[in-house]
């Protein structure tokens, strides 16, 4: 478990299936619960458990997000995309929005980073956002992210099509940080 002043962060567990199956519920649009082919899914509560009992995730690829209270907030991840690549791509989700304004989100993305960059040694680390997420774009921004552009209209959901929006930031050492 990694404990900061805000947030804990430990190995996400299958018996934290149904608080992650909240997000899939909620009627939110989250990039971070699309497929690799940016396709919207629909997990039962089994599939999720199973799901958190791989072998990759106990390796540590997806973690939750706890509070100090111990309550789940969120959750996060860092998928590697293979050591030639030498670059990974960030989930992060929290149950209420407007955590991604509070120090509980910048305490999780600097985690993600400190871990992409100085723990696997990535050279780049991407994220997506929605167009609806924009408190989850502004904590991209802060953190130093900058926006590689939009595919407009790409996901269907709630009546509408939404543009997508890619994010990158380089390891410190290539950017002379």
């Amino acid at each position: 478990m990694i404990s900061g002043e805000f947030a804990h962060i430990r190995m996400a567990e299958p018996d934290d299936a149904s608080a992650l199956l909240r997000h899939y519920r909620d009627g939110t649009l989250r990039a971070g619960l699309l497929d690799p082919k940016r396709e919207p899914m629909m997990p039962a509560l089994d599939e999720l458990r199973e799901l958190l009992g791989h072998k990759e995730m106990q390796q540590g690829a997806f973690y939750a997000i706890e509070n100090p209270g111990g309550e789940i907030r969120g959750f996060c991840g860092l998928r590697g995309a293979g050591f030639e690549a030498a670059y990974g791509e960030i989930r992060l989700l929290f149950h209420d929005e407007t955590e991604f304004g509070q120090a509980i989100a910048l305490e999780t993305l600097d985690f993600l980073c400190k871990r992409a960059f100085g723990q696997m040694n990535l050279r780049k680390i991407l994220a997506v956002c929605l167009d609806s997420e924009q408190a989850f774009r502004a904590l991209l921004l802060s953190m130093e992210f900058s926006s590689d552009g939009l595919q407009r209209q790409v996901y269907y959901g709630r009546g509408h099509w939404h543009d997508l929006e890619t994010f990158s930031r380089f390891a410190p050492a290539l950017t002379g940080g």
